[in-house]
């Protein structure tokens, strides 16, 4: 209840304000009530086992077991290899658009002295890195928990090539090559579903300007009372 009532907190101080630091504390808040819930979550499911007897019956079992609802079936692995040709073909079909067919011209629809356009401090790269969850490394091994225990020097170094791939708009080839993975659906030895990895600080970047959209659109649509998350989606659309 503390930590739902500090989000609360920091949720009116972000209106309040409008300020991208408030807006990070206001994202903190929200991520810790998160990791609370799933460990309450975890706490009630070992609470239940620890109770369970042959007395209980099994419609209640499966009752309980859907609530929680968060299992993972295990994927049987095919017979043979017949099967990656054609997955070859889906993920990466013969034809693809060239870039001149796919990527629009470039406009400056923002001046450069927009608060979009500023470079990234310390506090939003920090709040990326540790907002990674996943621990998967692309092509390039690096790791989101080496990012993670990065030195003070090391994180300068990497916020000024952010900022510097920001201002030049020049992305490395290197974020442009993912890890495919194939994952066998549930009951099916032919058909699979690709999982992407990619590179850790392609994804940091996203992230970073993600969060810099997020702070923008909540300041500039914040203005209007909002009531239930179906009406900031129909607001929000109003103004797209």
């Amino acid at each position: 209840m503390e930590a739902v009532n500090n989000r609360s907190l920091l949720f009116k101080i972000f209106r309040r304000t409008g300020s991208i630091t408030d807006f990070f504390s206001n994202k903190k808040a929200c991520a810790l009530i998160t990791r609370t819930l799933k460990n309450e979550k975890r706490n009630k499911w070992k609470l239940f086992c620890s109770n369970l007897n042959p007395s209980n019956s099994i419609q209640h079992l499966w009752s309980v077991a859907r609530k929680f609802k968060n299992c993972i079936t295990p994927s049987s692995r095919p017979d043979n290899d017949d099967w990656f040709d054609d997955f070859c073909s889906k993920i990466a079909p013969c034809y693809v658009p060239s870039v001149s067919e796919i990527a629009p011209c470039y406009y400056h629809y923002v001046s450069s002295t927009h608060v979009l356009t500023n470079d990234f401090n310390m506090s939003e790269l920090t709040y990326a890195i540790a907002s990674r969850k996943s621990t998967a490394s692309g092509l390039d091994n690096i790791s989101p928990v080496m990012l993670k225990h990065l030195p003070a020097s090391a994180l300068n170094a990497l916020l000024a090539l952010m900022n510097n791939i920001f201002t030049t708009q020049q992305i490395p080839p290197s974020w442009c090559a993912y890890k495919v993975i194939p994952i066998a659906k549930q009951n099916s030895k032919t058909s699979f579903r690709p999982i992407t990895l990619s590179s850790s600080l392609c994804k940091i970047f996203e992230h970073m300007l993600k969060s810099r959209l997020d702070w923008w659109l909540e300041t500039l649509f914040y203005p209007i009372t909002f009531i239930g998350k179906e009406e900031v989606r129909w607001n929000a659309s109003r103004h797209s």
